[in-house]
């Protein structure tokens, strides 16, 4: 999310990435605070700490692709894959998550 809030004063379209990224974001956590056992005071952390840790990796991986070296490279089409790591590993976050806030570990 920073990458993409970084890019939207500079780079075209960047604006319905933020929007994109934002909407996944509402929904990965409709989606787990849906479930009781994510609405505890340990469950919240974890839905959180998931999230966050997701939003890192994923910022890591897009700084690296669209901003080498500092400056913005436009990779064209083929760069719009990397734009689907996002939702991708919210997927896996969101399970992980839940798995644990299943099990009490």
């Amino acid at each position: 999310m920073l990458t993409a809030l970084y890019s939207v004063g500079s780079v075209a379209g960047a604006d319905l990435w933020m929007k994109v990224v934002l909407l996944t974001s509402l929904a990965y956590f409709l989606i787990c605070f849906s479930f009781r056992r994510s609405r505890s005071g340990r469950g919240v952390l974890t839905v959180l700490m998931g999230w966050l840790l997701t939003e890192l990796l994923c910022d890591m991986v897009w700084l690296a692709w669209f901003w080498p070296g500092g400056a913005y490279r436009n990779g064209g089409l083929g760069s719009a894959v990397a734009l689907l790591l996002w939702p991708v590993l919210l997927c896996l976050a969101g399970g992980i998550v839940l798995w644990i806030c299943r099990t009490g570990r």
